[in-house]
């Protein structure tokens, strides 16, 4: 079970705030003429001015416009190369009543610093945003244990989802803890961006437990199946910073679970994790349906014993005794 956010709270207001002031400046570059210079008036390109830039020939065109009777004139500013203007090209003038001589064109070449600013914000705010979707999300809080009953085995209804007290065994394989390397039957890593003020932001969360049989103390056995379900809640009991102590063992998880090599490095990076793992011998509860299961012969005849499964569509819960 993983989880990975790269951006919640302050970090997608930050896309959120990148975005809107993108799509203002739009709006006021688009609709600056009207703002700005308040009135507007039919002109045309009455000459070209011409010069070389990086050894090409390029122009500036001269407009002619009439207010009130008044003819004026006025050379953009703006130079294209190749010649982006036409003698004779009809444009549209803006100007402020106050100032009829100091006339201003809207065009893309004219607006081109503009638009540089308009085309990074977008960026910034895509790759933000992309970043935000490109991970399976959750929110911000670490799983919850569930709210069922805690029962002893012998009472619990095959067909409920309820909670069972009891140490765990290894049946097969174990587990090797991302962070710590220790031996165990299940963990749970969970990896954040330090935010000041707050436990920090959630950029990814992993969680894995191995087939394990639980034995409560009347003796009554629970097995996890390979296969199941399983979604793992801990306290955690390891964490580390890599602001203090840069970690390959994280760079290597979060490499793994598809972060890019730049956002998995811990020496250019600040990140805060955490890790729980389960050890046999530990006292658990395990949420789930427990059905009993028959046995025949052997050392373990007689013995109650019960397979645990998944509710539909849900999850065995594998969580600390108390948490």
């Amino acid at each position: 079970h993983a989880e990975s956010i790269m951006m919640r709270g302050p970090a997608a207001s930050l896309a959120l705030a990148i975005l809107s002031a993108t799509a203002l400046g739009m709006v006021l570059m688009i609709w600056g003429g009207v703002f700005l210079w308040g009135e507007s008036t039919p002109g045309r390109v009455v000459e070209l001015h011409w010069q070389r830039r990086n050894d090409k020939p390029g122009c500036s065109p001269e407009i002619a416009y009439e207010v009130n009777g008044e003819t004026h004139r006025f050379v953009s500013a703006v130079t294209t190369t190749p010649c982006g203007w036409a003698k004779g090209e009809p444009m549209t003038v803006y100007y402020r009543p106050s100032r009829p001589d100091d006339g201003y064109v809207f065009t893309f070449a004219t607006t081109l610093p503009m638009w540089f600013f308009v085309v990074v914000g977008l960026g910034l705010a895509g790759m933000s945003l992309r970043a935000f979707l490109q991970r399976p999300g959750s929110n911000d809080e670490g799983s919850e244990p569930p709210d069922q009953p805690v029962v002893e085995l012998a009472d619990a209804p095959p067909d409920d989802v309820v909670g069972i007290v009891g140490t765990v065994e290894a049946t097969g394989h174990r587990l090797t803890a991302p962070m710590s390397g220790r031996s165990c039957l299940a963990y749970e890593v969970e990896v954040r961006r330090p935010v000041f003020g707050e436990e920090g932001e959630l950029i990814h969360r992993v969680s894995k437990a191995a087939p394990f049989l639980l034995r409560e103390g009347s003796g009554a056995q629970a097995e996890v199946l390979a296969g199941t379900a399983l979604a793992v809640t801990l306290d955690p009991d390891r964490r580390g910073d890599t602001e203090a102590s840069p970690s390959k063992r994280l760079e290597q998880l979060l490499t793994e679970a598809g972060f890019d090599r730049l956002t998995a490095r811990t020496t250019d990076n600040h990140y805060l994790w955490s890790e729980g793992v389960v050890l046999e011998g530990q006292e658990v509860v395990v949420h789930g349906c427990f059905r009993p299961e028959k046995v025949e012969g052997g050392y373990r005849a007689g013995a109650p014993r019960f397979v645990v499964e998944a509710p539909p569509e849900g999850q065995v819960v594998v969580s600390m005794q108390g948490g």
